[in-house]
């Protein structure tokens, strides 16, 4: 079949009727374009270099039927961060670092034991439980390093400060690694707000009802009224140092009421 070559100059891209078949050339010369038609009949451009030639919408072939395209899905295997880490692999990352947070977590799940408070102005110690007093930790300087068996028992930070070249703040943690070990520090967000309802364990009225301790549950208190004397007690005159020498010095009772004077 001969070829038919047909020039359209000045006015664009050649209409479908323009071209019969695959057979024929239409040449855009404003453009420098050359058309033709494929074996479906439809227009299609040749020779066109796409990164210097500006390509109009219409002669694009296999473009959506609409803009921007219908709704789709993507399967997350052909996703990607930008950097050619898809999302199958970050995802699997997310998933061993949780996996290794549980792991963490399981291996502390009852094993640290609350020892008590402490005090980082001042690097002391300011209560105890049990626990801790019975592996021999005791109120007073935090000892360094920490006694031998106290590892895992923890300490609650009351006042902010600096610790064995670490700082502290309200909340966090002091934790025992043993005499061998010395301290570990856990530190909690201090902008993190805990709410009524999340405190387990609280009063069921506030303030708690009228309660009662027995002096052994303060600390120190049978010490200080082992010094404080005994309600009504009384003295010689011997026990109070200076008074004889006073009273001698005054005059008699009996010499002013039979008129000496």
């Amino acid at each position: 079949m001969a070829t038919k070559i047909y020039l359209k100059h000045g006015t664009g891209a050649p209409s479908d009727t323009d071209i019969s078949g695959p057979g024929e050339l239409a040449i855009d010369v404003l453009n420098r374009v050359i058309y033709t038609k494929d074996d479906n009949g439809d227009v299609i451009m040749l020779g066109a270099d796409v990164s210097s030639e500006v390509i109009d919408w219409s002669q694009l072939s296999n473009i959506p039927t609409e803009f921007p395209p219908a709704d789709h899905d993507h399967n997350y295997t052909e996703i990607n961060d930008g950097a050619g880490k898809d999302l199958a692999t970050e995802l699997a990352d997310i998933l061993q670092h949780l996996s290794d947070i549980d792991t963490e977590l399981g291996a502390l799940q009852g094993q640290l034991t609350f020892g008590g408070t402490v005090d980082m102005s001042t690097d002391t110690i300011t209560s105890v439980t049990d626990a801790a007093a019975n592996v021999g930790f005791t109120a007073g300087t935090i000892p360094t390093p920490p006694p031998t068996g106290s590892e895992n028992i923890y300490f609650i930070t009351e006042k902010a400060g600096s610790f064995d070249g670490h700082a502290y703040n309200s909340g966090d943690w002091l934790v025992s690694e043993g005499n061998a070990g010395g301290w570990a520090g856990v530190h909690f967000d201090a902008t993190v707000t805990v709410m009524w309802d999340e405190v387990g364990g609280k009063p069921t009225e506030f303030n708690p009802a009228p309660h009662f301790h027995d002096i052994a549950d303060v600390t120190d208190l049978q010490t200080a009224l082992d010094s404080k004397s005994d309600d009504g007690h009384t003295h010689v005159i011997a026990d109070v140092d200076g008074l004889q020498d006073e009273l001698n010095l005054k005059a008699s009772a009996a010499s002013i009421s039979g008129g000496t004077y």
